[in-house]
């Protein structure tokens, strides 16, 4: 969600005309930003909260936020981080509490795979 914030703040900053140098500022910070924290399950790799940490069962699905609400991994990602958040989000463990609408809208819009996988190709 930071990457997205500083995004969001830095074209606003754009759009206003205002803040110039505090843009730039956080502009450089998004490049600055380490990758996503991931583990191995079942080998296959998903985001977690702390590098090489086991997944544990999420009431927020944190890892899932990139996607949505974030959009930051999205249609246009890499497949590289398309497939990694497309694990993710199929294999993130949830209570069944407050995730239903970030799973429930996360991949549809953003990963071509699973749309293909639904269309049977």
């Amino acid at each position: 969600m930071v990457q997205y914030i500083l995004t969001a703040a830095a074209e606003a900053a754009a759009i206003l005309n205002v803040d110039r140098e505090l843009s730039e500022k956080w502009k450089s910070h998004i490049d600055s930003l380490p990758d996503y924290p991931t583990a191995e399950v079942n080998g296959q790799t998903l985001v977690v909260d702390v590098q090489d940490a086991p997944p544990v069962e999420y009431n927020i699905t944190v890892p899932s936020t990139p996607v949505f609400p974030g959009d930051v991994v999205h249609w246009w990602s890499s497949p590289e981080q398309k497939a990694l958040f497309t694990n993710t989000i199929e294999l993130i463990k949830w209570n069944g509490n407050n995730s239903m609408c970030m799973l429930a809208v996360a991949p549809r819009p953003a990963f071509d795979a699973r749309h293909a996988r639904l269309a049977g190709n």
